[in-house]
């Protein structure tokens, strides 16, 4: 199972590795789901959600959202983890205050079906 400190350890090498390759953050989402089954993604999503609320860089906050996106599609299911709402509306604020032009956080909760909450 994928914890949040695993993923900050990964992501902080990839950040490392992205002057030299300009995929290493694409391929940090991309090894993060590749071997992980729909259970243990399920339960990656919430540490996902909680490294992107640390990330002070626009990008690196969309590519944390859009891992817990990856893990959603993995897990096969629209059910939200405990405390998702109240995450996406944190998130979303600070997605705002990043003044990024994108809406993972509403893409996600398109995707859980709770739209309407953030």
């Amino acid at each position: 199972m994928l914890r949040v400190d695993e993923l900050r350890i990964t992501l902080a090498k990839a950040l490392d590795d992205l002057y030299q390759d300009e995929w290493a953050v694409a391929q940090w989402r991309d090894d993060a789901v590749a071997k992980i089954d729909s259970v243990d993604a399920f339960d990656s999503i919430l540490p996902a959600l909680e490294l992107a609320r640390e990330q002070a860089d626009g990008y690196i906050f969309e590519s944390c959202c859009s891992l817990a996106l990856q893990l959603a599609g993995v897990a096969q299911t629209t059910e939200h983890p405990q405390n998702l709402v109240s995450i996406l509306q944190s998130l979303r604020k600070h997605e705002l205050q990043l003044a990024l032009n994108s809406s993972k956080v509403k893409e996600l909760a398109k995707w859980f079906r709770i739209s309407s909450a953030i």
